[in-house]
């Protein structure tokens, strides 16, 4: 009995965390702690992704406005995209201008209008060369009629590039004006008998 007892006792010290026995076994023994390792806390660099270059797609299209010329641009050895908004049955003009605008440059341009949806499966709808057949521009020009009140995509290369040719020259400038032309109209005056 004395010895259940002592184990009651035993037991009820345990759950009340003191043990007031007077048996001959030793307390608990506590072990040693040792410090938590910490490890420094590891900073993950922001992904940069870079932005895109204006023109450099037909996603980042430069856009357009009518009858106003685009900035000066240097043929940089890829297409530059512009964008132009416009209307069911629009008749647009559309140039490139090269040494027409700029005696000195060098650029010998390609323009190709794309539809509203474009995809690498996409071809254009219109686009031209050289509009002049003496040699001295090298300039593109054409017209085409707006089949949708839409944006439109204009593609501008280089002949050489166009032909798998290096093309970076310095003097490789043109700029783009688009014109919407107006057909003429015809009064017709029927005079009184």
């Amino acid at each position: 009995m004395k010895r259940l007892q002592v184990c009651l006792a035993l037991l009820l010290g345990l759950l009340l965390g003191a043990c007031n026995t007077s048996s001959s076994q030793p307390p608990p023994t506590t072990q040693p702690t040792t410090p938590p390792v910490t490890t420094p806390p590891v900073t993950i660099p922001p992904v940069v992704t870079p932005a895109p270059v204006a023109g450099s797609s037909w996603q980042t299209a430069i856009a357009l406005s009518y009858n106003t010329a685009s900035s000066k641009t240097t043929f940089s050895g890829s297409p530059t995209w512009y964008k132009i908004d416009g209307k069911k049955d629009d008749l647009l003009e559309i140039s490139v201008r090269t040494q027409s605008q700029y005696p000195d440059s060098t650029m010998d341009s390609q323009a190709a209008l794309y539809p509203p949806i474009v995809n690498q499966f996409t071809a254009p709808v219109a686009g031209n060369d050289d509009y002049t057949k003496e040699g001295a521009d090298f300039g593109s020009k054409f017209r085409y009629t707006l089949t949708a009140d839409s944006s439109y995509y204009l593609q501008v290369t280089s002949f050489y590039q166009s032909a798998g040719k290096p093309d970076t020259g310095t003097n490789n400038v043109y700029d783009v004006i688009v014109k919407k032309i107006v057909p003429a109209t015809l009064t017709l005056v029927v005079p009184n008998k």
